[in-house]
């Protein structure tokens, strides 16, 4: 808390792919974020800025976002007019062969890696009570004699 910016800043080669894959309607770009628990795609309220080739949207948590071509994207989309200064907290370039999109879920839904059981904590947790079960029982007496 505070919100904060996410920016992708485009080259001209990366707005003109774009603009290709959607039909020269900026309004079908779209920053949506990943839902692991529908492992499925959310749009986000998003701003677009033609003259600066940047798509932005506001975040309020670290998350994995996504930009995409929706044609079917039911978030409404502002184009803003250029202003003398913008400040962004967050640039990240989009790579030159940028996703297609159609529909409501990508392609391919696949979950993020690193989902699951944290073996490396669970396996160092037992290690940490076995060593100090063993420290308890050699320091103190009592335990040796209850259980010898």
């Amino acid at each position: 808390n505070p919100a904060a910016t996410l920016t992708f800043k485009l080259t001209t080669a990366e707005w003109n792919t774009l603009l290709g894959q959607a039909q020269g309607n900026t309004g079908y770009l779209s920053i949506k974020v990943y839902d692991t628990t529908s492992s499925s795609w959310t749009n986000v309220p998003t701003t677009l800025d033609p003259t600066t080739m940047t798509v932005s949207a506001s975040v309020s948590h670290f998350s994995i976002y996504g930009l995409f071509v929706d044609t079917s994207a039911a978030t409404p989309i502002v184009t803003l007019t250029p202003v003398s200064t913008v400040t962004s907290i967050t640039t990240r370039s989009v790579p030159t062969a940028a996703p297609t999109f159609s529909g409501t879920t990508p392609a391919t839904t696949q979950k993020p890696t690193g989902a699951g059981i944290p073996w490396t904590l669970v396996i160092g947790a037992i290690v940490v009570i076995v060593v100090i079960a063993g420290v308890a029982y050699y320091y103190l007496p009592d335990i040796r004699k209850k259980h010898p």
